[in-house]
């Protein structure tokens, strides 16, 4: 199963959702305008940014009328989250038919988190068959989200008054944007959302989602304050990260890194790590999406995760 897949598997709606990136302190809105025609573009109908801080107590009236002013009320909204208890990793596990490998999935992975594991929506993406026809065996990632997450991004959607059809973890999001514009067909891709509250890795190969983790301590809340060691420990972390991935995949390099986030405006960070992990790294474009020629936006790799979930597409 394909990143593509692994996006389709929930109930969606036909109709292009808004995309909705609730951030630390800003929110980015994307809505984006499906080709009529193959071989045509996406056009932007709407692309946003609030400053808005979500734990502010008028959060919600201050989006809601940020939204009625564009025209964006009642229409369906895809968002994606972040949660220390979300779990991702890759298990191998008896071929089965879908409805007992969610299961069997849920049951492997059972001592990963704290508490009821049935409090968890269980997700896959299959990476390989292995073993002779009787006794195949699945390589696949394994996710387990929080139903409650889940449940409180899908209820702050709902008070905005849009309609909430698609939640997904923001590693998810990420990935996904990363494919569609720098398909990781015989390449290994990695990228990096350098967030104020969190931030994460992501590592992407043969068109599907192999591994993520946190990257701690990395956080980056005004780009024109970063501390001078910034550069020096987001390298140190991001070096830990490939060495957990290369001896989880035997995968020894990537051909290429890409930022996204605030912190990805960090000045001269793309060159310092190109120079000091010998790999190309590079911002993030997510509207090279759209269109291989995108119009000019302020900033494009703050609104990564807002695009990608623009265009997810829906059954």
């Amino acid at each position: 199963m394909d990143l593509k897949d692994l996006l389709k598997k929930l109930p969606f709606n036909k109709s292009d959702p808004v995309g909705l990136d609730i951030g630390y302190s800003s929110v980015k809105v994307v809505k984006l305008t499906r080709p009529k025609q193959k071989g045509q573009n996406y056009e932007i109908a709407f692309c946003g940014q609030l400053p808005l801080i979500a734990s502010e107590p008028d959060f919600v009236p201050k989006l809601q009328e940020y939204l009625g002013k564009n025209s964006l009320l009642g229409l369906a909204a895809a968002t994606c989250f972040d949660d220390s208890k979300l779990k991702i990793r890759k298990i191998e596990i008896a071929k089965m038919p879908e409805a007992d490998l969610l299961e069997a999935i849920r049951w492997k992975m059972r001592d990963l988190v704290e508490g009821d594991v049935n409090d968890f929506v269980v997700q896959y993406s299959i990476l390989a068959e292995t073993g002779p026809a009787d006794t195949k065996r699945y390589i696949l990632i394994g996710f387990l989200a929080p139903r409650s997450a889940v449940k409180t991004s899908m209820e702050v959607i709902r008070k905005l008054g849009l309609t909430p059809k698609i939640v997904e973890p923001s590693a998810i999001s990420l990935a996904a944007c990363v494919e569609k514009i720098h398909p990781s067909e015989n390449k290994w891709v990695g990228a990096i959302d350098l967030g104020a509250s969190k931030s994460i890795m992501v590592v992407i190969g043969n068109g599907k989602f192999h591994f993520s983790r946190p990257l701690t301590g990395i956080l980056v809340k005004n780009i024109e304050q970063v501390e001078p060691t910034f550069n020096q420990r987001l390298a140190a972390e991001i070096q830990h990260t490939l060495d957990n991935f290369s001896i989880a995949f035997h995968i020894e390099r990537l051909d290429k890194v890409l930022l996204s986030g605030g912190g990805a405006g960090v000045p001269g960070l793309t060159d310092y790590l190109t120079k000091n992990l010998a790999i190309e790294t590079e911002t993030l474009n997510p509207f090279l999406a759209i269109s291989p020629s995108p119009p000019p936006v302020e900033h494009p790799y703050l609104f990564s995760q807002a695009v990608s979930l623009a265009m997810t597409e829906q059954k």
